[in-house]
């Protein structure tokens, strides 16, 4: 997996540098990218196993709501 600093995320996002490293922080404190210090620079690299079990719990999350809302629109149409 690539490993890109800031500066290359804002060149291929075209966000402010202080946008940019906000969003990573809170990306690594979840766990869904990693740091590396290299020289003055530090590199970020997804963790696409954490990010691929956070999409699934979301996927899950949706399944519950879309299943939810289908048994109350059930119930209205049934009164």
């Amino acid at each position: 997996m690539l490993s890109f600093s800031v500066t290359e995320i804002v060149d291929n996002f075209q966000l402010a540098p202080s946008t940019v490293s906000h969003h990573l922080q809170r990306l690594r404190r979840c766990g869904l990218v990693d740091v590396q210090r290299a020289g003055k620079e530090r590199l970020y690299r997804l963790r696409l196993d954490n990010l691929r079990k956070s999409v699934g719990q979301f996927y899950d999350s949706l399944n519950l709501i879309d299943a939810a809302t289908e048994r109350v629109r059930e119930r209205e149409a049934s009164q």
